[in-house]
């Protein structure tokens, strides 16, 4: 589990260094300054991440098949491929998103390893003791029923089901 976690979170940690050092150099700006539109500039951004989320995710297959782990050897290269893949695109846009909250290059490392370490315990967290998802024979996690004549929407789960769709926008759950 460490040795996922890891791959899937270190490229985070330099993603969002990359994009907060270059908003913090101004070089966007030189950029627009000769003439580069916004639209060219994210979609470069985004087309060499996603490259890299690639390039990540075909590393990782290598390493989990040379370290003999079960789920590369047992799963089609295809699909563990594309579910890295697109685990890494979720984590650019979230490297994206987070990175404009951010203005130093130093605080974006220290909030990318931060985001490690959550990603690490909820993990831990969803795979030892199925928190918050619980026991799936009783009630499921984003159970609602709604009623027709009022048009409103009920929560049918319990306390502690709530927190899982909360949790499950963050990338690393």
């Amino acid at each position: 589990p460490l040795f996922l976690v890891a791959c899937a979170m270190f490229p985070f940690v330099v993603q969002i260094g990359e994009v907060v050092a270059e908003r913090e150099l101004k070089l966007r700006q030189a950029l627009a300054a000769m003439g580069l539109h916004d639209l060219s500039y994210w979609l470069s951004w985004h087309i060499y991440q996603s490259a890299m989320a690639l390039l990540n995710a075909f590393l990782t297959y290598c390493f989990g098949c040379m370290f003999q782990f079960k789920i590369f050897l047992k799963n089609d290269f295809g699909v563990v491929l594309l579910t890295f893949w697109l685990h890494g695109q979720a984590l650019v846009g979230f490297a994206f998103f987070t990175a404009t909250l951010l203005s130093r290059s130093t605080q974006a490392v220290a909030m990318g390893f931060a985001a490690f370490l959550v990603g690490f315990v909820l993990f831990f967290m969803v795979g030892l003791f199925e928190f918050p998802f619980g026991n799936l024979d009783t009630t499921p996690p984003f159970a609602y029923e709604s009623n027709i004549t009022d048009g409103s929407l009920y929560w049918k789960g319990d306390s502690e089901t709530l927190v899982a769709p909360i949790i499950a926008i963050l990338p690393p759950a």
